[in-house]
Order: structure tokens, then C-alpha cells, then sequence
């Protein structure tokens, strides 16, 4: 994996491609992969340099189609076809906000962090931060996607550190998705996760049956679900 000569024009490659680097202004620096995602493999790049001066920071995704004539707007936020990006803490489709308080907010990565995309078998799009998977960020992304970074404001360069990386799905390498990462915070003996789509709902810990393996989450039926190995109780809630 490496990335296409076609980029913004303010993007520098080197280093075989792999590295890439925004050498003017503060946009413009938009840059995909030249070969597409393939399914369950982990596409990550480090945080190379941060430049104070400037506000905001990078933002990445994945489109639905070749990038090879791509004329590349000056952000990534203009793009409007097929297009997946996470921004701060929210994931946009076709520029439209559709999750928000989803992972980290990418304006605070600082140098060195390890950012990486994954699309499971079920099609949904994964972030990952230092290797911890975030959860699902979207659903339903098409065969062939593309990884796309916008080298934006204080983000000037990245590396792409590592390829051929399968994800972690238990012995089976069966992928995980929906409910299986979604993050969780002990509050006041109840655990807080973040649905498929960002939204939370709670899981009250006072040992009502024993759940022995993963379930998935549906949030637009209204199932929950909770990954466990210990007593739990699941709640429904009506959103």
C-alpha cells in the first residue's frame, strides 16, 4: 500500500511513496492510496509533523471510486461523491454530518500517533487510534474503497507504517462488528457505551444473566447488545 501520484497539489511524496508531506499553505493536501482497502485489512499512518501555527488538523475516510482522475477539491469536506471522511470527532458521508462524538477528536493527535482504517466484512467503517479499534464509524461502504487523507491546517506530514495488517476477530478471524468495540466507561456502577451510531445507552451491572459471547448491536431495531464475559444485565431503551 502506498500513495497514488494523483494528490492535491500542495502534497510532496517521498520515501517510495509512503510518506507524504504538505509543503505550502494550509490546504490542498488531500492524497489516497493507490490501491484500493481490502477487506478486514488494517490501513495505518503516523503522525510525522504537527505544525502549531495553524488550526484544525487532519481528517481521513475512504471513497467509493477510482481515484485516478480525481480532481482533488482543496478539502476534504467538498468531496460529495461516495465519500466517507472523519473529521474531529464526527464522521460525514458526502459531506453531510451523520455521527458525532465518535472517537477522539483528531485535532488533538499529537506527533507520533498511529491512525488507522479498517473495513470489516460487513462492510462497516473502522477507526483506529495507536491500535485500539473505535467502533464502527459507518455502514454500508462500497467494494472497491480507497483510504483518503487531508493533510490539513497543523497536520504537514505522514507515514504509512505498516501494510497487510489482518483485524482482530477472536481465533476464527471472524470480523468484528457493530457492538463487539464499542467503547465503554464505568459511571457510578453502570458501564456507558457508544452505539454503531454514536449514540449512548447503558448497561446496568447487577447480574441478571450470564452472556458467554458477543452480540451484535441493531440500533435502528432497537436491540442492544453488550460484550461480556461476567454477569450483566442488558437494558432496552427507546431512542
Amino acid at each position: 500500500m502506498a500513495f497514488l501520484e494523483n494528490h492535491g497539489k500542495n502534497i510532496q511524496l517521498s520515501n517510495q511513496n509512503l510518506t507524504a508531506a504538505r509543503v505550502s499553505s494550509y490546504n490542498q493536501g488531500l492524497l489516497v492510496t493507490a490501491q484500493p482497502l481490502p477487506r478486514q485489512q488494517l490501513f495505518q499512518f503516523q503522525i510525522d509533523r504537527l505544525n502549531p501555527s495553524w488550526t484544525s488538523s487532519l481528517s481521513l475516510g475512504v471513497i467509493g471510486h477510482s481515484p485516478d482522475r480525481l480532481n482533488f477539491p482543496s478539502t476534504a469536506c467538498c468531496l460529495k461523491r461516495s465519500a466517507w471522511l472523519l473529521q474531529r470527532d464526527s464522521v460525514f458521508h458526502n459531506s453531510l454530518k451523520i455521527c458525532e462524538n465518535y472517537g477522539p477528536n483528531l485535532d488533538t493527535c499529537p506527533e507520533g500517533t498511529v491512525l488507522g482504517l479498517l473495513v470489516d466484512g460487513n462492510s462497516c467503517l473502522h477507526l483506529h487510534v495507536n491500535g485500539m479499534d473505535q467502533g464502527v464509524a459507518a455502514q454500508d461502504i462500497p467494494t472497491p474503497c480507497y483510504p483518503l487523507i487531508d493533510l490539513y491546517g497543523q497536520c504537514e506530514q505522514v507515514t504509512i507504517v505498516t501494510d497487510n495488517v489482518p483485524t482482530v476477530g477472536g481465533e476464527s478471524g471472524e470480523a468484528r462488528c457493530q457492538g463487539d468495540m464499542e467503547k465503554a466507561d464505568m459511571v457510578d456502577g453502570e458501564k456507558t457505551m457508544m452505539s454503531t451510531h454514536c449514540r449512548p445507552f447503558t448497561v446496568d451491572v447487577q447480574n441478571v444473566f450470564h452472556i458467554k459471547s458477543y452480540f451484535h448491536v441493531f440500533c435502528r431495531c432497537k436491540l442492544l447488545s453488550l460484550l461480556a464475559s461476567h454477569s450483566s444485565t442488558v437494558k432496552r431503551l427507546d431512542f
